[in-house]
């Protein structure tokens, strides 16, 4: 029931018991919940033919744990901070304190809200770091509905009080020698962007390149999706000739070149290419971006990245189900789906055969001729179904469900229809195989 209406009637599964010792069974209720559901009260009422109704109250919290994260920036002896950063938590009630040898220190916090609907900040204590803090313990120490234990994260430092001349000489001819071969040498820098994207968010790709070049480097963004390849310029660039469609699609994406630093005479420049655009996950998950530095036409660098857009709120992704265009009866054949990202702690995956619309759950234990076997890492499990198909499986639909143990599908993903080509027909006969003579049959006459 919920706030007193009923959801729900059912007779409850027998686990196990006798008439003797007494019953014990199972019941349950699957639904999704929305916003407003946490503030309802649901209860589980039992009916008894011999005894009193009896009833269980309850209410639902919903929430996602947080990620902690304790560093020093700047690390200096001037100007430090200390930063603990607390990403992707709901709901935003979140308490947090952060000390020195168990001394409170007095923090600044920001805090914004995702696009996801979860809630990040980031709290900020600046230091001047001496030798008295050298092996000092600082902690950050995080309170959630989702941890109500609390969590703690630990950091310790060392402070040198005295540097070698010697040493000080080693390192300005080591920094000498790096500034040389850079200003002479080209370097492209990865491709750095945002940590995970979702539907609807605002991406950011950048790279750079650094070295001793000419002004007339330009940067050129290409997007590649399957067999299809967006060119993207800076605006005031001239696009190449194309559709309405074409520079649609270029609109969509905004990309600027800057020129970051730049050394007396010219000497050294600096590019650095940003690419920014809406995040769709029709055009924009496994997508190849490449972002390429030309010259009079010529390439002389590029970098490449692979975006991977997650499912359900940024919580998770999961894969397609591939496979060949044909394949040969008998012979073995290995499908797999991959659920990665913030995946819950207990997943149950089940493989599902479809023939003229009819579901079939495939078990190891009841299919000989099926194999199904997981592989399971921090933030991923991997789903394998392992077959030697027959010509009985040509235009069968493999589907793989990932499910909570509450019965609740999270994911499903199915295969295209599977094509098992028909054996070739022996024509030679058993006896003649041997002496390569053709087999006399009614439709060929062999003359010797």
């Amino acid at each position: 029931m919920k706030d007193g209406v009923v959801l729900s009637i059912s007779t409850p599964h027998l686990v196990e018991g006798s008439k003797s010792q007494g019953f014990k069974v199972h019941s349950s209720y699957c639904f999704t919940p929305v916003l407003g559901d946490d503030k309802a009260h649901y209860a589980c009422q039992v009916v008894q033919k011999t005894l009193p109704p009896f009833k269980k109250t309850f209410y639902l919290t919903f929430g996602v744990k947080p990620e902690v994260f304790f560093y020093l920036s700047n690390q200096g002896q001037k100007n430090s901070s200390l930063i603990c950063r607390v990403s992707g938590y709901y709901p935003d009630d979140l308490n947090l304190s952060m000390k020195r040898e168990g001394e409170l220190l007095g923090c600044k916090i920001n805090k914004w809200r995702n696009p996801n609907d979860t809630y990040s900040l980031e709290a900020i204590y600046r230091t001047n770091v001496t030798h008295r803090d050298s092996n000092s313990e600082y902690t950050c120490t995080v309170y959630h509905s989702t941890i109500p234990e609390g969590t703690t994260e630990r950091l310790k430092f060392l402070v040198d009080a005295y540097v070698p001349k010697a040493l000080w000489i080693s390192v300005a001819c080591s920094l000498l020698l790096v500034i040389v071969i850079q200003v002479f040498c080209k370097h492209v820098t990865d491709i750095s962007v945002c940590k995970d994207w979702t539907e609807g968010s605002i991406a950011t790709l950048k790279c750079s390149i650094c070295g001793r070049y000419p002004k007339n480097i330009t940067a050129v963004w290409l997007i590649r999706h399957g067999d299809k390849e967006i060119e993207v310029k800076e605006r005031g660039s001239l696009y190449t000739a194309g559709d309405f469609r074409e520079l649609q699609e270029q609109d969509s994406y905004t990309c600027w070149n800057t020129v970051k630093s730049k050394f007396v005479g010219g000497i050294r420049h600096s590019l650095c290419s940003i690419l920014s655009f809406q995040v769709y996950k029709e055009h924009h998950d496994q997508a190849e971006f490449i972002c390429r530095f030309m010259r009079g036409g010529k390439v002389l660098q590029e970098k490449k990245y692979f975006g991977t857009v997650l499912d359900s709120f940024g919580f998770y992704s999961v894969s397609d189900i591939r496979v060949p265009e044909t394949c040969n009866e008998g012979e073995r054949l290995t499908l797999s789906c991959i659920m990665k990202g913030y995946i819950p702690r207990d997943i149950t995956v089940t493989w599902e055969k479809s023939m003229n619309e009819e579901r079939t759950v495939i078990l190891n234990e009841q299919e000989a001729n099926y194999q199904v076997t997981e592989n399971k890492s921090q933030g991923q499990i991997c789903s394998f179904l392992t077959l030697r198909p027959t010509c009985e499986d040509s235009g069968a639909v493999f589907t793989a469900s990932f499910s909570e143990n509450e019965g609740r599908i999270l994911a499903e993903r199915s295969s295209a229809p599977l094509k098992v080509a028909e054996p070739k027909k022996n024509h030679w006969s058993r006896t003649y195989q041997d002496w390569g003579f053709r087999a006399f049959d009614d439709h060929v006459i062999t003359e010797m």
